[in-house]
């Protein structure tokens, strides 16, 4: 799965990927649906993955640990780092569909502290810092 995905070409690729795994596994789960999962589910995708565990939980009417323990059996990772990653394919989406790179206020919207801990997420997450990768993306268009 990994290598499929670092092998992409271009961010909506990578993302496209990413989404087409996290479908299949949810499909392929053979357990009953789960109203906590799929709602918290919906919660994470309509925030673009900025929130937090303490108000999903509040949102959802269940306590915080019954939620980690929840995503952890069914998807295999935490709610935070579920949400982590929807947060940046959200804000991978949003650069690609924008012409201006103002990290700044990017980084803001996507409730990142300041620009440093964004750039931190995005190396983490895409293994290149967002100036690597747009100054690659500009020499090939």
């Amino acid at each position: 799965m990994t290598e499929e995905i670092i092998s992409a070409n271009g961010i909506s690729r990578i993302i496209e990927r990413v989404e087409l795994k996290l479908m299949r596994f949810l499909l392929m789960s053979k357990s009953k649906p789960n109203y906590l999962l799929q709602t918290g589910l919906q919660y994470i995708y309509v925030n673009k993955g900025v929130i937090s565990i303490r108000s999903l939980a509040e949102k959802l009417n269940y306590s915080e640990r019954n939620i980690r323990r929840t995503f952890h059996k069914e998807l295999g990772v935490s709610p935070k780092e579920f949400s982590g990653i929807i947060r940046f394919q959200s804000l991978l989406q949003e650069l690609n569909n924008s012409n201006q790179y103002r990290f700044a206020n990017i980084a803001a919207k996507y409730g990142y502290s300041d620009q440093p801990h964004f750039i931190n997420n995005f190396r983490r997450y895409y293994g290149m810092s967002p100036n690597q990768i747009f100054k690659i993306n500009s020499t090939t268009k």
